[in-house]
């Protein structure tokens, strides 16, 4: 090969490196910022679910034994709320007949990306006093 011959390859192997080293450096960064995203997901979710559970706990622990008999069958009704840094919670009480509820706990993060997290639990009154069903009384909806 003569040495004009060689001089023309320099220019196209020295772009396509360039090509592949910013490609690679782009790459980084889309997967840096990526990472940092699930992490701050994770870390809402870790203060969504909690506040979820604990609300739905205490409106079963805190049941309210004068004005929930007067619910009409059927009807829907706001039992309680929470709230803690960044995140708010809301429960809600359908009765289902007489001594049946089903008990809605949804909790949302006010920060992006919004996340919320869902829970029911069924609830038999009995004594005045709730209980959830036996079994599988808790169930995670969408």
């Amino acid at each position: 090969m003569t040495a004009d011959a060689r001089s023309g390859t320099a220019l196209p192997i020295m772009l396509f490196l360039l090509a592949l080293t910013s490609a690679l450096a782009v790459s980084g960064v889309f997967l840096a910022r990526n990472a940092l995203v699930s992490v701050r997901a994770a870390e809402q979710a870790s203060s969504v679910e909690p506040l979820a559970e604990r609300v739905l706990v205490d409106a079963v622990a805190q049941w309210d034994t004068t004005q929930r008999p007067l619910q009409m069958v059927g009807s829907t009704q706001r039992v309680g709320d929470a709230a803690s840094p960044g995140v708010t919670a809301t429960v809600w009480a359908t009765r289902l007949d007489a001594n049946t509820y089903w008990l809605v706990a949804e909790a949302r993060g006010g920060t992006r990306p919004q996340l919320r997290h869902r829970l029911g639990v069924l609830v038999w009154i009995t004594n005045h006093v709730a209980k959830p069903v036996p079994g599988r009384a808790w169930t995670q909806l969408p």
